[in-house]
């Protein structure tokens, strides 16, 4: 059974269920060296400048530390760790100061990245979801990837944080 869904003035009419209407979805995409990833819109908590990052001794290679945002303690992941991370320097490990904060549940966690790209509206139907016979998405992140989105040419992976 379709449904018309009108406005009042009659101007505009659309069956709703309609096959033709693509369904969205709303996408944080950043970059990471050269690596497109895109964040679901619902789990971005924000962007900020990194300030002072707290080093963990013995933690694992990916963990840069911990870093205060809005006086809360939160854990500072990097995709791509560098030799030096976590090795008991002084100075930071970190290539850029900008950290995307992401929440996972009640959690939350910042991840160094390189570029903030934008807002995108995806199309459900141009998601892929088997990607193993074409790409690999990095290594770190494979278990959190979702799908494989490509904007002119270029892969965008989908994480689920």
């Amino acid at each position: 059974m379709n449904q018309v869904a009108t406005d009042p003035n009659n101007s505009f009419q659309m069956k709703l269920g309609e096959p033709n209407l693509p369904i969205l979805k709303n996408y944080f995409v950043v970059m990471i060296d050269a690596t497109h990833l895109a964040f679901p819109i619902n789990s971005v908590f924000g962007v900020y400048r990194r300030s002072k990052l707290f080093l963990m001794p013995n933690a694992p290679t990916h963990v840069l530390g911990i870093g205060v945002v809005f006086q809360q303690a939160l854990p500072i992941v990097c995709l791509n760790p560098t030799p030096e991370t976590n090795s008991g320097q002084q100075s930071s490990p970190c290539r850029s100061d900008l950290i995307l904060i992401l929440e996972n549940g009640s959690d939350r966690f910042g991840l160094e990245i390189d570029q903030v790209k934008g807002i995108c509206e995806i199309p459900v139907a141009e998601i892929k979801t088997d990607w193993a016979n074409t790409l690999l998405p990095p290594k770190i992140i494979t278990d959190y990837t979702i799908g494989l989105w490509e904007s002119n040419g270029n892969p965008v992976w989908l994480i689920d944080p």
